[in-house]
């Protein structure tokens, strides 16, 4: 048989490199081998921003399996269970020809049903035999600006319980990404996301709007960050999330997705006029003034005493919702009975930047 002939599907190729190691293409068979196993995600960096996503150091990773039986899985694990994230077919192509530029690509995969469309071809390079890169690409198709993913090979596959969670109340959690440099947001399943934008356009407010008093002082974890929190806020033991954001220039909101025991309901706890910078002219309009958040959050355990301003102390069975303005007053968020009863916290540190005096004064 030919196998210059271009009829023979790439399918094939993969087939006789797995079946038959000794065959003449030793060379592409190496790398095509080596690509089956386990590898876990470490980092997505680079595009026309300077991107570079990292899984957390606890909480959560993310984990590649690629089987020779030309099928994949993409696993998301926490300390509770493994979510399919995505799952599929993956086939190995040899490049025909003079590629595009392609770096040091041996060859490049389709994943189908990746679950981002754009790199569902990637460009594949081994560093060694135990990491790989991938980028978008594949024979005379790539692109310049798009984020390069790192996965260095597990010695031994992660547990994986089960196939795909059935149940939309098991469906994976909201989690809280890097993504630009020290830049935090959450990352929503695709179910919660269109249920948020069921209410409207909203878009959470970015690490680098807050002032830097704020971005100093906070206690960065994976359950907060100043625009979002991720607690258990109804007691159903699934994550809830509550996200402060805006609809650009007209509203800032606090929104809030509880699970609802399996079927989640977005809840608006806040409702204000967005805020902007201050005008250099008083004339200027408010769309040319960068908008601002007015507000940051943090959570509250549940049985973590509640700092309120009469020091009661009261604890809760639940996780709860703090949140501070620039002038350190506080309100505290407690749900209760399908809404969120409120108490004013103790005065907190202010982040109001400190005023200059005025020219021609010292």
């Amino acid at each position: 048989m030919n196998l210059k002939n271009p009829q023979i599907s790439t399918v094939f190729i993969a087939f006789m490199l797995l079946a038959f190691p000794g065959s003449s293409l030793a060379s592409f068979r190496s790398d095509s081998l080596a690509l089956s196993g386990t590898w876990r995600w470490v980092r997505s960096a680079g595009g026309l921003l300077a991107a570079n996503a990292t899984p957390p150091p606890s909480g959560w990773f993310r984990s590649l399996q690629i089987q020779r039986n030309g099928s994949y899985a993409f696993w998301e694990h926490d300390s509770v269970r493994s979510y399919r994230l995505c799952a599929g077919k993956v086939v190995i192509h040899q490049f025909k020809g003079t590629p595009m530029d392609r770096g040091g690509a041996s060859f490049w995969i389709e994943l189908e049903g990746w679950w981002e469309q754009l790199d569902q071809k990637q460009l594949v390079t081994f560093v060694g035999r135990d990491t790989i890169l991938t980028y978008p690409g594949g024979e005379n198709f790539g692109v310049s600006d798009a984020l390069e993913h790192t996965f260095v090979r597990e010695p031994s596959a992660p547990s994986t319980p089960g196939e795909r969670i059935p149940s939309e109340a098991l469906a994976r959690p909201p989690r809280l990404e890097n993504g630009l440099p020290g830049s935090y947001y959450v990352r929503l399943p695709k179910r919660l996301h269109e249920l948020l934008w069921s209410k409207g356009p909203f878009y959470e407010w970015q690490d680098w709007q807050y002032p830097g008093l704020v971005r100093a002082a906070y206690e960065y974890t994976n359950s907060q960050v100043p625009s979002a929190v991720i607690g258990d806020f109804d007691g159903d033991k699934i994550a809830d999330v509550a996200i402060h954001g805006s609809t650009g220039y007209v509203e800032s909101k606090v929104m809030c997705i509880v699970s609802n025991g399996g079927d989640p309901r977005v809840i608006s706890i806040l409702s204000e006029p967005t805020s902007f910078d201050p005008p250099d002219n008083p004339a200027t309009p408010a769309r040319y003034r960068e908008p601002r958040p007015t507000l940051y959050l943090k959570l509250i355990e549940a049985r973590q005493p509640l700092e309120t301003a009469d020091g009661n102390g009261e604890t809760r069975p639940t996780d709860a919702i703090l949140m501070v303005r620039p002038t350190g007053e506080g309100t505290i968020y407690v749900y209760e009975n399908g809404t969120f009863r409120t108490f004013v916290s103790k005065q907190l540190p202010a982040w109001l930047p400190t005023p200059r005096p005025p020219r021609g004064r010292r």
